[in-house]
């Protein structure tokens, strides 16, 4: 049986491994000409989502490993979480260019790509809440305390 000191040096290598893993994941959906879809666009958002959604899971997992699970759970009502979290779904929403379709400079030509665009949001807006919530406070809070 290992003992809490070998325990945690197997912790620490599989995390620094999954994060290696998970920016390997997010350069290669990124930066490497990845053909999913025909579709440039399409392609692109897909890429997108992929990259954002992979390294979620990363950092869930290593919230829950280290110790940062009260990040992750919420408390209270299921408003008061969605107003918690709206902050970071905005951020992504707000990217659209609005201003263009208002002054009439731009239009939606594609309504076929709208699912793509929503998935793609949601994967910016998990990956920052899952940045900010987690990491980024448990990471202070240890500096801190």
């Amino acid at each position: 049986m290992y003992d809490n000191n070998c325990m945690r040096k197997w912790n620490i290598i599989i995390a620094a491994l999954l994060f290696i893993l998970g920016t390997i994941c997010f350069i290669f959906f990124e930066a490497m000409p990845v053909t999913i879809f025909q579709d440039e666009t399409a392609n692109r958002l897909i890429c997108g989502f992929l990259s954002r959604f992979g390294m979620s899971f990363l950092f869930v997992w290593l919230l829950f490993k280290f110790g940062g699970k009260k990040y992750l759970l919420f408390d209270g009502s299921f408003l008061k979480t969605l107003l918690w979290s709206l902050p970071c779904f905005m951020v992504a929403f707000i990217n659209f260019p609005y201003s263009a379709l208002i002054s009439g400079t731009a239009s939606i030509e594609r309504m076929d790509l709208m699912g793509l665009y929503i998935l793609y949001v949601i994967g910016v807006a998990l990956l920052e809440e899952l940045i900010f919530r987690g990491v980024a406070i448990m990471v202070v809070g240890d500096l801190l305390n």
